[in-house]
């Protein structure tokens, strides 16, 4: 594994932009304007068509179908679409009053046209109100859904949907790159001077990502001290360029205790890439590499040219099940003649439901679990207790699968890696898989083809690697 890394020096600002979330309201079904135009229909062609009706005061209940566009144009617009049904209804009615005089009806009933002219301001006027109320409540819910609580900029939820629409932009001959960002010493100063500096750190560095981010960008709260920022149309130099702005915007902040410095793994999209994930996990093993150098810098993270293949496809070892011939009697390991049911899974998720899930999965299948909720909390597992396969998630704070699978390659030599992910990474290119890993799963995980990469894995991979006894 080759990696380039940047001593973060000064050079220049960016400018000063906000980053917006939110969208706007959705389009009125064309089934909406039909009914309206239907329901205004009705007191449009009743001075032509029943002009003695209209006259009397029965006629005030024709002007009861014109609070129908009232409902429903709040219900998609607010106060806006109440605005427009109550003044599309005053200008019938004023139409209306004409028609019947030029076709020499009686004089207008003023008591009646006035208590119509009230009931149409006022109940419009109430229904656009019910109506704010109830899209503020939507909005504020929406935004609660997608920005971080504590720093008020986006979150991962937000980030997987950004990141998502530009990795497709980038597949189809844009750019894109990724920047993850992890402050340096960030739990010593939470140990020093407690959790409320912590996160006053924290509120002030989501305002520099948010002043340094254009609007065709993101920047998002990936978790704990980790903030990822997406950079649409970018390479690898304008990030660094970025990183290196946000930087010295936070080493100007005037802290009681002192400059905070920030650590950065950058990776662009290149066609070896398969996935969102695999772009992000990329930019995580570079932000570990950075912290591994002593922090303070920016690592973009490259592939080794010449990597050991490491994977075999699931399709050829569910053959080899069809034929009679299970991937453990395949291989020559000892490992090979191990029952099913005698080996040990440490499965690693920073999602409780997707980990507890995935847990009674490899136990349905007669395999010892152990948990962890971080690849940190992971590593640590693994010098207390050995498994014999270890399943992680690929997305996660703190240190992502692929991160994790390097560091289980220096330090655990054989042991085999299975990551899990949203995306199929079976194509990823070799170069660019750790060398621990001999399987990916996609979510949701079937327990088929669980039950055979991890009798596979067991077993050790044939003509690949096999974890030693």
């Amino acid at each position: 594994m080759t990696s380039r890394r940047f001593r973060l020096g000064n050079e220049g600002s960016g400018d000063l932009l906000a980053l917006r979330i939110g969208a706007p309201d959705a389009p009125v079904p064309v089934r909406a304007l039909l009914i309206s135009a239907a329901a205004l229909a009705v007191p449009l062609l009743s001075p032509w068509y029943q002009p003695e009706l209209a006259g009397e005061q029965l006629g005030v209940l024709l002007w009861l179908p014109s609070l129908v566009p009232a409902f429903l144009l709040t219900y998609y617009r607010g106060w806006r679409g109440a605005s427009l049904a109550l003044a599309v209804g005053m200008a019938l009615l004023a139409f209306s009053q004409v028609a019947l005089a030029l076709r020499g009806g009686a004089d207008p009933n003023w008591t009646v046209l006035l208590a119509l002219i009230a009931a149409l301001v006022g109940i419009s006027l109430g229904i656009g109100w019910v109506g704010e109320l109830l899209h503020r409540a939507r909005r504020e819910a929406e935004n609660m859904a997608l920005m971080d609580p504590l720093t008020g900029i986006a979150n991962r939820r937000h980030l997987a949907v950004f990141i998502e629409a530009a990795f497709a932009a980038a597949e189809r001959g844009g750019r894109a790159a990724i920047v993850l960002l992890d402050l340096d010493r960030f739990k010593e100063l939470n140990g020093s001077h407690g959790h409320l500096a912590g996160d006053a750190v924290l509120r002030v560095f989501a305002r520099i990502l948010t002043q340094q981010t254009r609007r065709a960008d993101l920047s998002a709260r990936f978790g704990g001290d980790e903030f990822v920022t997406v950079l649409t149309g970018a390479d690898v130099e304008e990030a660094l360029a970025f990183v290196e702005r946000v930087r010295e915007a936070l080493a100007a902040e005037p802290f009681p205790w002192g400059a905070v410095k920030l650590s950065a793994g950058v990776a662009s999209y290149s066609r070896g890439l398969v996935s969102p994930d695999a772009l992000l996990a990329e930019a995580d093993r570079g932000l570990y590499q950075a912290k591994e150098l002593g922090g303070d810098q920016a690592v973009v993270w490259e592939p080794e040219a010449k990597p050991e293949p490491a994977l075999v496809a699931v399709a050829e070892l569910e053959g080899a099940a069809v034929n009679g011939e299970t991937p453990a009697a395949a291989a020559s390991s000892p490992r090979s003649q191990r029952r099913r049911g005698r080996g040990r899974v440490l499965i690693v998720d920073d999602d409780t439901d997707a980990l507890w899930m995935l847990a009674q999965q490899v136990t349905r299948l007669g395999f010892h679990v152990d948990l962890a909720h971080s690849g940190n909390t992971s590593l640590v597992s693994l010098r207390s207790r050995a498994p014999d396969i270890v399943l992680s998630d690929v997305v996660m704070p703190g240190m992502g699968g692929f991160a994790l699978a390097d560091r289980i390659a220096r330090e655990h030599p054989g042991l085999p890696v299975i990551l899990v992910s949203g995306y199929d990474h079976r194509a990823l290119a070799e170069e660019r898989r750790p060398q621990s890993v001999v399987g990916f799963l996609t979510k949701p995980v079937d327990l088929r083809e669980l039950g055979v990469v991890l009798e596979h894995s067991l077993a050790g991979t044939p003509g690949g690697r096999t974890r030693r006894a």
